[in-house]
C-alpha cells in the first residue's frame, strides 16, 4: 500500500524556512566572525567559547535524529521500561567527571588520543583513532540514513534530494567556520528541536485524551512495567540493561568520543569543563524522557492497529515521523516545521562529527608525518578534509539500510568500537604498571568479542522479546490484503500470535536467546569488551612484564584512582605506582601553565606571531 504525500504547501514553506533559519547562524559566523589564526583555534576554537552554547551543542550533537526517531519505537515496541535508559547519562557523570574528564583537559591535547600515545605508544593511539573514526563515519550514515527514510516514505520527498541538500550545506559551514560555527548552528538547531518535540508531546497528550487514558492503554498492551529485574542478558531492555549496562554504554560514546569531548576542551577552566558536561548530561536525560515519552504516546494512539501491519508505514523507524505529521496536520505548516526539525537533528550531529573528523585525521595523521607543517597550511587542510569526510558519510548512507533497525544499529556500533577504545583509555588511566602490549592485547580482544557478537547478530538476526501488538481495530480501508499477508508471513516466523475473533490480531516477539552470544542485548556491549580488556591487558602485562609505574607521568595516572589510593599504606601506595594527590587549585589550573605540555604556551604565541608575519 503506498501511503500518498502529507505535506501541503505552506508545509513545504515552514520546513524550508526552518532548515535555512537554523544553517544560517552557522553561516553567519562563517563570514562575520574573525578569521582562525591557526589549525588549533579552527579545531578546538581556543576555548572561547561559552558553557551555554557548549551545552545545547553537546546535547544536539548526541541525540541526533537517531534518538527522536529510534528512541519512540523502542519505548512502543518493548514498554516504559526502556525510559529507566534516560538515566544512564546522570548515573555516568561521576565516572566521567572524575575518571576522564580531568586528564583530557588537563593534557591541553586537540584529539582525545593524543594520551595514548604518551602514556603507551603511538601505535596504540592510532589504532584506536582509526577505530573511532570508522565508528563515527559508520554512525554519520545511520543518522543521515535514518530521517531521510522516514520523511522519504511518509511525506514522499526524494531521499537523496534531502540527503545531498542537508549535506551540502552543513558541509559548507563545517568546513569555513570551524568549531565556533558548528556551535551556534547545533545551538539555532536544538531550540528547534525541543520547541517541536514539546509540541508534539502535548497535542499527542491532548489528542489521546489525557495521560491518564494513555497510561490506561499502556497497561493494557503490557507496556506499564518501568521496572523489570530480569538478569536475562538476552533481554533487550530489562531495569539491569538500561540502568547498569546502559550507563557503561553512555559513557563511552559521551566521553571517550572526540565530537563530545572537543566541545568539553572548549572551555577555559576544569571547572567550566565538568559544568559543560554535567549540563550536556542533563540534557541529553531530558531529549530521552522526552522521546521516549512519544513511544507512549504513538501506542496510545495506535494501541488498536499497528501502522506498520495496517501498511501505513514499512518499518517501525517512521513511526515517530508518521505521528508527527499525523498529529501537525491540522495546522497548515505545523508538519512542515515538524520534518524541519528532523533534517535540522541531522545536520547538527553531521556537522559536528565532520569537525571532529577533521581534527583527528590532521592530528593524528598528518601533522605528526609532517611535524614542520606550517599552520596556515594545516587550517587549509582540516577544511578540505572536512569536505571530504561530508562526502564519505553521504556516500554510505546507501549502506545504512542492511543495518536493521535504527536504535538497534547505533547501539551494535557505538558498543562495538566504542567499548575497546573506552577500555584503553580505562586501564591507561587506573593502572600505571599496563604495559603498551598488554594494552594492545585487551584492546584486540575486546575488538574480536564485540566484532564477533555484533556481525553474527546482524547476520543471523535473533529477536529479541517484545511487547505484544494489535491489528483488531485495522479496517478494510486502513490495511490491504497484500501487504497484511507479506508483513505478518515475515512476522510468524518469530512471533507468538494470540488469536482475537478468530484471527491474528496480538502478537509479541519471542526471544531467539537459543543463539547465544549473538542474541545478547547490543547495550551489554560495552561492558562486557571493558571487563574482557581489562583483564587480557593486567594478564599479559603480568606475564610479558609490567611497566615500571615511575616511568609513567603522574599527570597521565587518574586523580579519581590516585586518591582512592592515597587512603592505602605508603608502601603499598608506592607499589602502585601513584604520585601525591593533587590539589584542587592545580586542577583548576590553565591547561598551558601545566607540566606536562602537550601544546605549550610558547608553541602557541609562536604559531600567532608566525601567522601575523604570513599576513604582514
Amino acid at each position: 500500500m503506498e501511503v500518498p504525500t502529507r505535506l501541503g504547501t505552506w508545509d513545504f514553506v515552514s520546513m524550508s524556512v526552518i532548515v535555512v533559519l537554523a544553517s544560517s547562524v552557522g553561516l553567519y559566523h562563517v563570514f562575520t566572525a574573525s578569521r582562525s589564526k591557526n589549525a588549533r583555534e579552527f579545531l578546538v576554537n581556543s576555548r572561547e567559547l561559552g558553557v551555554a552554547p557548549l551545552i545545547l551543542s553537546a546535547v544536539a550533537s548526541f541525540i541526533s535524529a537517531v534518538g527522536i526517531l529510534g528512541f519512540p519505537v523502542e519505548t512502543y515496541t518493548n514498554g516504559a521500561v526502556f525510559t529507566g535508559f534516560a538515566l544512564a547519562p546522570v548515573l555516568g557523570i561521576p565516572l566521567s567527571t572524575h575518571l576522564y574528564l580531568p586528564i583530557f583537559f588537563n593534557s591541553g591535547t586537540t584529539t582525545i588520543f593524543e594520551y595514548l600515545e604518551y602514556r603507551f605508544n603511538r601505535f596504540v593511539r592510532l589504532a584506536s583513532s582509526i577505530l573511532m573514526n570508522f565508528h563515527l563515519v559508520l554512525y554519520t550514515s545511520c543518522v543521515i540514513y535514518a530521517p531521510s527514510l522516514a520523511i522519504n516514505q511518509v511525506t514522499g520527498l526524494n531521499l537523496w534530494v534531502s540527503v545531498i541538500s542537508i549535506g551540502s550545506v552543513c558541509i559548507v559551514y563545517t568546513s569555513m567556520g570551524g568549531l565556533k560555527a558548528v556551535v551556534w548552528a547545533d545551538v539555532a538547531q536544538m531550540i528547534v528541536m525541543i520547541s517541536v518535540l514539546a509540541l508534539i508531546v502535548c497535542k499527542g497528550i491532548f489528542d489521546v485524551g489525557g495521560l491518564s487514558e494513555i497510561w490506561r492503554l499502556a497497561g493494557l498492551g503490557n507496556r506499564t512495567d518501568l521496572i523489570r529485574f530480569s538478569v536475562s542478558p538476552y533481554s533487550a531492555y530489562t531495569s539491569w540493561t538500561v540502568m547498569v549496562a546502559g550507563t557503561f554504554h553512555f559513557v563511552g560514546p559521551i566521553t571517550i568520543n572526540q565530537v563530545m569531548m572537543q566541545r568539553y576542551l572548549s572551555n577555559s577552566t576544569l571547572r567550566k569543563a565538568r559544568i559543560s558536561f554535567i549540563g550536556g548530561c542533563v540534557g541529553i536525560t531530558m531529549m530521552t524522557v522526552m522521546t521516549t515519552f512519544c513511544g507512549l504516546i504513538i501506542y496510545a494512539r495506535y494501541h488498536d492497529c499497528d501502522p506498520q501491519l495496517g501498511g501505513l508505514v514499512s518499518s517501525k523507524d517512521q513511526l515517530m515521523a508518521l505521528f508527527g505529521i499525523e498529529i501537525l496536520s491540522g495546522i497548515d505548516g505545523l508538519a512542515g516545521i515538524f520534518v524541519g526539525a528532523l533534517l535540522c537533528a541531522t545536520l547538527s550531529s553531521l556537522s559536528s562529527t565532520l569537525n571532529s573528523l577533521s581534527a583527528v585525521t590532521m592530528e593524528d595523521y598528518i601533522r605528526p608525518c609532517y611535524p614542520d607543517l606550517r599552520d596556515d597550511t594545516a587550517m587549509k587542510l582540516s577544511k578540505i578534509l572536512a569536505i571530504v569526510y561530508g562526502a564519505v558519510c553521504i556516500a554510505l548512507v546507501g549502506f545504512a539500510e542492511y543495518m536493521g533497525g535504527v536504535a538497534k544499529a547505533t547501539f551494535s556500533i557505538s558498543g562495538m568500537t566504542s567499548g575497546p577504545v573506552l577500555s584503553l583509555f580505562t586501564v591507561g588511566m587506573l593502572f600505571p604498571w599496563v604495559s603498551a602490549l598488554g594494552a594492545s592485547a585487551g584492546f584486540f580482544a575486546s575488538i574480536m568479542f564485540n566484532g564477533w557478537a555484533c556481525i553474527g547478530s546482524l547476520v543471523l538476526k535473533p529477536t529479541l522479546p517484545s511487547a505484544p501488538i494489535s491489528i483488531a481495530g485495522c479496517s478494510n480501508g486502513t490495511i490491504g490484503a497484500s501487504v497484511f499477508n507479506e508483513t505478518l508471513g515475515g512476522l510468524l516466523n518469530h512471533t507468538n500470535v494470540a488469536a482475537v475473533h478468530g484471527d491474528a490480531s496480538l502478537l509479541g516477539h519471542a526471544s531467539d536467546a537459543n543463539l547465544g552470544i549473538y542474541s545478547l542485548a547490543p547495550l551489554w556491549y560495552t561492558l562486557w569488551s571493558l571487563g574482557i580488556s581489562i583483564v587480557v591487558s593486567l594478564s599479559v602485562s603480568i606475564i610479558f612484564g609490567t611497566r615500571n609505574p615511575s616511568d609513567v607521568d603522574p599527570k597521565l595516572v587518574s586523580p579519581l584512582a590516585r586518591n582512592i589510593c592515597m587512603m592505602f599504606p605508603e608502601k603499598y601506595r608506592e607499589k602502585l605506582g601513584y604520585g601525591e594527590k593533587k590539589s584542587k587549585a592545580e586542577q583548576e589550573t590553565h591547561y598551558t601553565e601545566l607540566p606536562l605540555k602537550l601544546i605549550s604556551k610558547d608553541k602557541l604565541e609562536n604559531d600567532d606571531k608566525q601567522q601575523s608575519s604570513i599576513n604582514k
